[in-house]
């Protein structure tokens, strides 16, 4: 199984702590099972605990007796945090610690990403704008795959810096995130994107159908390229 160097999650199941610290972990009353435990309401692969920079998450497996974060059943992933208290059938354990988790971003943390991306942009540091860019679409990326999201507010601030990153960049891709970002969130574009897609020199068809009417074609893609634009 693949190592995740930068996080670690402590969980106290069944009178024992473990500490995962591996991408996959798998809880089940099967030998295999990275954490084996008897209880006859559990399943042989019950659940499975994820972990990447962008966070901890928990999977049920087809249990019998399904998976609960704080009492709420478990259908796709569920993001886990510290002091969560986590049920695989009649057994239940809890988070204790969960280490180097970058995806536990509130909407004070993408407020900053936003007023840095502005500051670097307006002032030419185009490797330290290239990245915060990059940052922020993974931030929405981990959100979206997780069933959350950031604030209404933060979330047309931050997409209209990208709005205005890739027309100082020369970036036209970012445009187009921007447009396929709102089409996954469900939302139309609010005042701080559409200030933004004023500025957009040239608009071409699907940019001005998301300036003019708050549509957004479904087609575009939300991930980002390495050479977008």
């Amino acid at each position: 199984m693949l190592l995740i160097d930068v996080m670690r999650l402590i969980l106290a199941l069944a009178g024992r702590t473990h500490e995962l610290v591996h991408a996959e972990t798998i809880v089940g009353r099967a030998e295999e099972c990275d954490i084996v435990v008897v209880d006859n309401s559990v399943s042989r692969h019950h659940a499975v605990i994820l972990l990447s920079p962008n966070g901890a998450r928990l999977r049920d497996l087809g249990s019998r007796n399904g998976t609960a974060v704080n009492g709420i059943l478990v259908g796709t992933d569920r993001r886990v945090r510290a002091g969560d208290r986590l049920q695989f059938g009649g057994l239940e354990g809890h988070v204790e610690a969960v280490v180097g988790d970058e995806g536990d971003r509130d909407d004070g943390w993408l407020a900053m990403q936003s007023a840095l991306l502005v500051k670097h942009s307006s002032a030419g540091h185009t490797r330290l704008a290239d990245t915060i860019v990059f940052r922020i679409a993974e931030a929405f990326e981990a959100r979206g795959a997780i069933g959350e999201r950031f604030g209404n507010d933060v979330t047309d601030a931050a997409l209209a810096g990208v709005i205005d990153y890739a027309i100082l960049r020369n970036r036209p891709g970012w445009i187009r995130w921007v447009m396929g970002a709102h089409a996954k969130l469900g939302i139309a574009p609010q005042n701080a994107v559409r200030r933004a897609l004023d500025g957009v020199p040239g608009l071409v068809d699907e940019t001005q159908q998301i300036r003019t009417s708050g549509t957004v074609p479904k087609t575009i893609s939300i991930r980002p390229k390495q050479q977008a634009g």
